[in-house]
């Protein structure tokens, strides 16, 4: 037939009947809309979001819908699985469908990053690569290096919506529409593998996306990014079969596309998924017989993967410690031996699968013969189609032997096998309540249902994605199972950088993983069931769907445990006032922290000091002119205990602060060995530090060497009475009330009289200074390659103090410094590779779906 005139008669037409599921659908779209602009407050009239809006709600529904074509009633069926599913995921992270803020520290800890990464991407600053705002202005590379997704999707809503929603508006958008991807990401994967199963595609869709495998990780631990990879994981393994399914580039390079989608999210739960990524889709095409391709495929995927995150790989590479992709030999001979095991056993099972559909004997060295009276033939032929199965145990008798016969003492994996035990029988148990613990970050009852029927199943089932995925759901099952010698075996044979990527808690990076593995296992085995068995197949929906009700009731302790953690509208409004934005110690990730952070809010003002180029030690004394202000005033702190807070001191008196206004506090404590808590406090004001330090060795503290000075202001419309409050640890002696706290000289400070007096942070670091010598000006940044300088006007090469900080040096006279990232040249280099690499990916994805169109028509 020709194709630039098809046949009118053989084309398949659109039924008239599929006009009223998209209208009913674009109407629903529109009431969200509506009450979206209701209850967040953004302009309908911004016509680049109602364009891309419109576009997208259109070709999605377009999409969806045009993929049954039977019948209006299929049409209609399909309309209401899909609203289902985005009411499901919605529902799943409902505490966050607020403009208010949710969440703890680390949740706090995101909402900065974000807002430092909005404030250079408004400023246009592109791509964002450190930390240069005031809620980061250290130069943080975490997560800007590491997982930058995150940011870079919550920029991408700002842009669409005109930059009109607030910070937390947009971070809690990310989450949201994670979960409607993951959502719609596992019905798409489940309905393309199985077509004719939609409705149990529908259920084992709603199951995970109500797993508390991906909502205690956001709910509980505030854990964003792990989130957000979570949600991609199902397209991933959808991907991964579909590659072994087409065997084309294409395909190839959509496993990548997702692959990298997720390392961006999370680097840790995107290693564990390309690990199993990888495994399936080449399994699948060795056992499919297409030869050379069942390795060139995925060395292209490989390669294509590595194109793609060429620029997140080099900006790791650039700032991880030496020698963090090290493996002993000792504890490489293990994972090899078990590696050839495992291979062979593939090889084997690929071979006979491919003579058996030639049509040959399955047992080559008795061909012709008649072994069907042999008491072990059975066994013998379950075994041989099993063979990758039956390799996982192989594989790790390999591995425990080899561990006797080679021990290799590894500390972490001893950790990580006491961690298990103390995890593993939580997960077995319902979700807590109230949630908290490490075992509510679990794939739930349904999903660990699915995952024993699917490997029950998969002995039977002929198909071969079946098998994979439930053996790789038995398979990061051992991984966290704390059988000692399996678990030791295997956790002292992986390579270091795995075991230094996962860290810690383990469940937090494998878990999500685990889950979509058992969950595609188990929908193979229902359909699987629904082909031979259909009573079975109806006894296993209707047991999903009360699992289902089941997921519902678990997911709702989980969010309680966030609506507990609902900020107030003026507590919302505090979170991001300068003056309480603490810089954590997750700011000096991989890049160290200099002797002066403080666990604590710091005024970036002061944080550029003149140093003596001689001995390197700050002076201010070689500012023109500068005097250190004098006292305001001196208070007496003292301490009494707290009538309504018991085990805490009230200290007095009050400070007032006014609005706008900016103190110098230095304190002079009447102990060296204070231990405990000082919370500073006021009606828009919130500040904790630890005594006897509250970070490095100069930082804010009472002990010797640490600094004595405090700076507090205000960015409140009113004035302002801040009251001390101390909780003493409980190893303190008792008796410490009422006596004296400490003495405090109060000095009224202006930024624009300091020895450094700093212009700008975003976006590029601008700071003045008038020296009367030589001197050098260390800037708050911390050093890593990639920053340029310029000293009134020319260039300068940028030096690295003894503080590892980035310094400038001065010269006699006004000095006018500009500062900013640029990035090295190979990773220059690296982000022109990955974006050709992304624009060839799109260019491809287009012209496979334009040639699938006029394939279809």
């Amino acid at each position: 037939m020709n194709r630039a005139n098809p046949d009118p008669e053989k084309c398949p037409k659109t039924p008239r009947g599929l006009l009223a599921p998209n209208l009913t659908g674009w109407l629903l779209v529109v009431v969200a809309v509506w009450e979206a602009h209701r209850q967040l407050g953004f302009e309908l009239r911004d016509p680049l979001f109602l364009a891309l809006g419109l576009v997208g709600v259109v070709w999605g529904l377009r999409w969806l819908l045009g993929r049954v074509k039977q019948s209006e009633a299929s049409a209609w069926l399909e309309l209401l699985r899909v609203l289902t599913l985005v009411a499901g995921g919605l529902w799943a992270v409902c505490p966050f469908l607020t403009t208010r803020f949710v969440g703890g520290i680390d949740a706090t800890w995101y909402l900065r990053v974000l807002a430092d990464h909005l404030d250079q991407s408004r400023a246009g600053v592109f791509p964002v690569l450190v930390g240069q705002g005031p809620y980061q202005f250290n130069g943080a590379v975490h997560p800007f290096r590491f997982a930058p997704f995150y940011q870079n999707f919550a920029g991408l809503i700002d842009v669409i919506t005109g930059r009109q929603f607030s910070m937390i508006v947009l971070q809690h958008a990310t989450v949201v529409l994670a979960s409607v991807l993951s959502s719609l990401g596992c019905y798409v994967a489940f309905s393309s593998w199985a077509p004719r199963h939609r409705w149990t595609a529908w259920i084992v869709s709603v199951c995970f996306v109500l797993s508390p495998a991906a909502l205690a990780l956001l709910c509980i631990h505030d854990m964003y990014m792990s989130f957000l990879a979570a949600a991609w994981i199902p397209l991933a393994f959808h991907a991964a079969r579909r590659m072994a399914e087409s065997r084309s580039v294409l395909a190839a390079a959509k496993l990548a596309a997702v692959l990298a989608v997720i390392l961006n999210c999370h680097p840790p739960v995107g290693l564990w998924t390309a690990i199993v990524s990888f495994g399936v889709a080449f399994i699948l095409l060795a056992c499919r017989g297409t030869g050379w391709r069942a390795f060139a495929l995925p060395g292209a995927t490989a390669v294509f993967l590595y194109a793609l995150n060429a620029f997140q790989f080099q900006g790791i590479s650039e700032i991880s410690p030496v020698g963090g992709l090290e493996m002993p030999w000792r504890a490489a001979v293990p994972l090899i031996s078990a590696g050839f095991v495992f291979c062979g056993v593939i090889w084997f099972w690929a071979r006979r699968r491919r003579r058996s559909a030639e049509g040959k004997s399955i047992d080559a060295g008795a061909a012709g013969s008649d072994t069907s009276f042999h008491p072990w033939s059975g066994a013998v032929a379950a075994v041989r189609a099993n063979a990758v199965l039956a390799a996982i145990p192989c594989a790790l008798l390999v591995l425990v032997a080899a561990r006797w016969l080679w021990p290799a003492p590894s500390p972490v994996a001893d950790a990580t096998v006491a961690f298990t035990k103390n995890f593993w029988p939580g997960i077995l148990l319902p979700v807590h309540a109230p949630a908290g613990p490490l075992s509510d970050v679990q794939p739930g009852w349904a999903l660990l249902l699915l995952g024993v029927l699917g490997l029950m199943a998969s002995w039977f089932v002929e198909d071969a994605t079946t098998k994979l995925l439930a053996g790789m759901g038995a398979l990061l099952t051992l991984c966290l199972l704390p059988v000692t010698p399996v678990a030791a075996a295997f956790w002292s044979s992986v390579p270091v950088s795995l075991i230094a990527s996962t860290s810690g808690a383990v469940n937090l990076r494998i878990t999500p993983v685990w889950a979509a593995a058992m969950a595609f296992g188990g929908f193979g085995a229902l359909v699987w069931l629904g082909k031979t068995r259909p009573w079975a197949s109806r006894i296993g929906f209707c047991a999903m769907a009360l699992l289902a009700v089941w997921s519902v009731r678990e997911a709702r302790k989980i969010q309680r445990f966030s609506e507990s953690l609902l900020h107030s509208p003026a507590q919302t409004k505090n979170v991001m006032r300068p003056e309480n934005s603490v810089l954590t110690i997750y700011s000096g990730n991989f890049i160290g922290l200099p002797p002066y952070f403080s666990h604590g809010v710091r005024d970036y003002h002061f944080e550029s000091r003149l140093l003596d180029p001689g001995t390197g030690e700050p002076n201010p004394a070689l500012a023109l002119g500068y005097k250190t202000p004098e006292p305001r005033e001196t208070l007496i702190l003292k301490a009494e205990p707290d009538a309504a807070l018991p085990g805490w001191l009230s200290i007095g008196p009050k400070v007032q602060l006014a609005p706008g206004g900016r103190v110098l506090l230095t304190f002079a404590f009447s102990r060296t060995d204070w231990a405990g808590i000082l919370v500073i406090e006021g009606q828009y004001f919130y500040r904790e530090y630890i005594l006897p330090s509250s970070g490095e060795a100069k930082a804010f503290g009472c002990a010797p060497g640490n600094g004595k000075d405090l700076v507090i202001w205000s960015t409140a419309p009113e004035p302002q009475v801040l009251t001390f409050r101390f909780r003493p640890e409980p190893a303190m002696p008792n008796g410490l009330a009422p006596q004296v706290f400490a003495s405090v000289e109060v000095r009224a400070v202006s930024a624009e009289t300091l020895p450094v007096r700093t212009s700008s942070l975003v976006p590029t670091y601008k700071a003045q200074a008038n020296v009367t010598g030589p001197a050098v000006l260390e800037t708050p940044r911390t050093w890593i390659p990639g920053y340029r300088a310029t000293l009134n006007g020319h260039n300068v090469d940028p030096l690295r103090s003894v503080n590892n900080l980035v310094s400038v040096p001065l010269v006699p006279g006004p000095n006018s410094v500009e500062l900013s990232f640029v990035g090295s040249r190979r990773l220059q280099l690296a982000f022109f590779v990955s974006f050709a690499s992304w624009v060839v990916f799109l260019a491809l994805w287009m012209a496979g779906l334009r040639r699938s169109t006029v394939t279809s028509d």
